[in-house]
């Protein structure tokens, strides 16, 4: 099982790969993918706590009715020291690790 600093880290890593940064954005129901569906609930609770924290922000789009999200731009600064930090203490070095 993943840490919650892990789970945070597979979110923001993958955003980052994507993209999904200020205008651009993806449903909240693909953040979760590429991981085990045993750990989908750990990960999307992950996704909340990025919210409460601004670290992403969720958007209501007119043409569904899930809600989308991308990474607060004015908190990238903090993301790239958190996501450093994490690097260093984890011994990972890819986007895929």
């Amino acid at each position: 099982m993943a840490s919650d600093a892990d789970n945070r880290a597979f979110i923001l890593r993958k955003m980052l790969y994507h993209g999904y940064v200020g205008g651009k954005h993806t449903d909240i129901e693909n953040l979760p993918k590429g991981k085990p569906t045993s750990e989908h609930g750990d990960i999307m609770r992950a996704v909340k706590e990025l919210i409460r924290d601004g670290w992403i922000l969720p958007k209501r789009v007119p043409y569904g009715s899930r809600t989308h999200v991308s990474i607060n731009a004015r908190a990238l600064a903090e993301i790239r020291a958190f996501l450093d930090e994490w690097l260093r203490d984890s011994g990972s070095h890819a986007i895929g690790s």
